[in-house]
């Protein structure tokens, strides 16, 4: 078990394979210091996406969207520490009324933004979107949505 504090930090100590700027996946980097924000959400069901308010508050962002056909949700955050992030290694996980792992389609630098999805989700419901490195810790802002 990694010990993490529990701040939107994401302070990793030295405990197997992380993220790095400077190794892959599968070297230990010593402590590494994982931190994102959401820059944008949006989603797409029967056509155009359509963005989602990001919240500025804890309360969830309302989304409405057609109850019919499959939803595609898609996102970009920003890298705000300086461990590198590695395709294949960070990846975007969705959880709540449904479950979903979008992948990251390329590194991300320090202060630079990446890309997760599109992917498929299945129905309505509430869900929380958070950032993940190698199945090892959550990190990073966190975003609820709502859907109608």
């Amino acid at each position: 078990m990694i010990p993490i504090t529990p701040s939107l930090s994401g302070r990793v100590q030295d405990q197997g394979a992380l993220p790095s700027a400077d190794n892959s996946v599968g070297h230990p980097v010593g402590d590494c210091y994982l931190q994102s924000i959401f820059e944008r959400v949006r989603v797409r069901r029967d056509g155009a996406w359509v963005e989602v308010p990001l919240p500025t508050a804890p309360e969830p962002a309302e989304v409405t969207m057609p109850q019919n056909g499959p939803l595609e949700l898609e996102a970009w955050a920003g890298n705000l520490a300086e461990a590198r992030w590695l395709s294949g290694s960070v990846r975007l996980t969705v959880s709540g009324d449904q479950a979903a792992v979008l992948p990251l389609t390329a590194p991300v630098a320090f202060q630079g933004s990446g890309h997760f999805g599109p992917g498929p989700l299945v129905g309505g419901g509430r869900l929380r979107l958070q950032l993940a490195a190698a199945g090892r810790a959550s990190f990073g802002e966190v975003v609820e949505l709502v859907w109608h």
